[in-house]
């Protein structure tokens, strides 16, 4: 499967400048602080995914 020449236009539209220019951005930082930075956000996705689940199981009466 390919994607189509649309598809590869949407897709540099949206993405391309970012893909592009996160090598510079992204150079400034050392290993060890992009490796604070990822743990930082999977722990945070992992309890905002513990919320949404315990939130999701709450009945309010009317």
């Amino acid at each position: 499967m390919e994607l189509t020449e649309k598809g590869r236009t949407a897709l540099d539209a949206i993405w391309g400048v970012y893909i592009r220019e996160a090598d510079q951005f992204f150079a400034d930082y050392s290993e060890a602080e992009l490796q604070t930075i990822r743990r930082f956000l999977e722990q945070g996705r992992q309890v905002q995914d513990a919320n949404r689940e315990r939130v999701g199981k709450l009945r309010f009466e009317a």
